[in-house]
């Protein structure tokens, strides 16, 4: 819709000085029979026309740049659109835990608890979103949604109500510090695995491509690189 708009704003604008021009040149005719050199004409119709470019390719540009990073934007539109109600609660859950997460931990005292709980909230947020504007990942993310996520907030939640109890945290924080660093790391692969099955699709992909490379004799087997190193496992 905002590419058609703007072509039609264009063909306006492009309208309106052709117009203009065309009126421009009417009232300098008769001066120009009378002794204006003919150089004077061109150099006047020259700078309508350049004029006349910048603009229409002003509006061309912004049309195209508009379209382009509209694109992908796209593909999530409809995806969020087309959720279920069941998918649509589930993040709406996952949302409010994930704000209340974020108002418990700025609440609490300790900075290395806070610090520490950042990076964990940081990908929980990324996850989220990911479930957002892909829905068919919700399904294999139900450990996350159900279990993880809740469980972090309880955790925080936990922690803070000890902290304001008064009494001495020194224990309990150097066990809620690397818990939650713990958590961080898991929750980092967890988010990985939300895009295992486009690096599936880039291999078979490339491996095709390599093949049908070596099929039209374009390359040699010596060239093809091969991953020596071991796989990386992203499951939880």
């Amino acid at each position: 819709m905002n590419g058609k708009k703007t072509s039609k704003a264009g063909l306006i604008v492009l309208l309106l000085l052709v117009i203009a021009a065309v009126s421009i040149l009417k009232r300098l005719l008769p001066a120009l029979a009378k002794g204006v050199a003919f150089i004077g004409t061109l150099v006047v119709i020259a700078a309508v026309v350049l004029i006349i470019a910048i603009i229409i390719s002003g509006f061309t540009g912004a049309g195209k740049s508009s379209s382009g990073n509209s694109t992908s934007k796209s593909v999530a539109a409809r995806n969020r659109a087309n959720l279920s109600e069941e998918e649509a609660a589930k993040l709406k859950t996952a949302n409010q835990q994930l704000a209340e997460c974020r108002i418990t931990s700025g609440r609490i005292k300790d900075h290395d608890v806070r610090r520490a709980a950042g990076p964990a909230l940081e990908t929980a947020d990324k996850i989220v979103r990911v479930l957002r504007d892909q829905p068919d990942e919700i399904k294999g993310a139900h450990q996350f949604l159900n279990y993880y996520l809740p469980t972090l907030g309880v955790i925080l939640k936990k922690y803070k109500t000890i902290e304001d109890s008064g009494v001495d945290m020194a224990d309990t924080s150097a066990k809620v510090i690397p818990y939650l660093s713990d958590i961080s790391k898991a929750l980092d692969r967890q988010h990985a695995n939300l895009y295992a099955n486009e690096s599936l699709d880039l291999s078979v992909e490339m491996e095709a491509m390599q093949m049908s490379f070596k099929r039209d004799g374009l390359l040699a087997e010596t060239e093809i690189p091969r991953d020596t190193e071991t796989p990386i496992d992203l499951t939880l």
